[in-house]
């Protein structure tokens, strides 16, 4: 699931939840999801663990996900 399929499917009081639980904010979150920014690696990990393994770092940043995992 990405970032945009995940903001959509979730209640604004879940996705709220899930942010406070890896640490950002909603506002930050509605920028990652809508693909205006990327999350830092430690931010994609704290996202994919937050939404219960439903986001996947692969997801949230591809672009490096290989390097930083050896894949």
């Amino acid at each position: 699931m990405n970032a945009l399929e995940y903001h959509h499917a979730h209640e604004t009081e879940e996705i709220e939840a899930m942010c406070e639980a890896a640490g950002t904010n909603y506002a930050y979150w509605r920028q990652i999801a809508y693909g205006h920014r990327k999350p830092s690696w430690q931010m994609a990990q704290r996202l994919a663990k937050a939404s219960g393994w439903l986001l996947t770092t692969r997801e949230l940043r591809p672009d490096i996900h290989d390097a930083m995992t050896g894949d």
